[in-house]
């Protein structure tokens, strides 16, 4: 398995996460889209959600080039929204997670970039899709999703928590 499967795997299921929220909570992201003067609705954020959720899944399951270039020009792509979001100021909310998200960030604008440049380098890599792994070595899969979803998790934390000046 090549180590550069692991983050786009993270990115995949930060992919399914969030485009299911927003196909049942589009109005953050149809706010913050029309914030930075895109034009949007409510069924054009569930159409890009649901493309977001395809993209995902592909690349947990099928796992092709096309499938991991997906995802780092969606990662891509998001941090280009969140760079012209945060620099617009109008935005306090970037919809990213459905009713959940936060105002962007430049922390959240270096994760989403660390996040694309890292699947755009898996591009190089032999395929390996989770399924697969999940079938031939099930020890090795377990210690995989754990930090999958570890990764998942902290990336969350880092995008939705505000950065603080610490105070002495």
């Amino acid at each position: 398995m090549n180590a550069l499967y692991g983050p786009v795997a993270v990115a995949a299921v930060l992919l399914v996460v969030a485009g299911a929220a927003k196909v049942l909570q589009p109005a953050p992201a149809v706010s913050a889209m029309r914030a930075v003067g895109l034009w949007s609705s409510a069924w054009l954020v569930r159409l890009g959600a649901l493309a977001e959720c395809a993209i995902g899944l592909a690349a947990l399951t099928v796992d092709s080039t096309l499938a991991r270039a997906a995802v780092a020009i969606s990662f891509g792509g998001f941090a280009l929204f969140l760079e012209v979001a945060r620099r617009s100021g109008n935005v306090r909310d970037c919809g990213c997670f459905g009713q959940e998200g936060a105002a962007p960030s430049i922390r959240a604008v270096i994760v989403d970039v660390a996040l694309a440049l890292a699947c755009a380098a898996s591009l190089w890599a032999a395929p390996l899709p989770a399924l697969d792994l999940l079938a031939r070595h099930a020890l090795t899969s377990v210690a995989f999703l754990a930090c999958v979803c570890s990764g998942a998790v902290l990336w969350r934390y880092a995008h939705d928590q505000p950065l603080r000046r610490r105070t002495s």
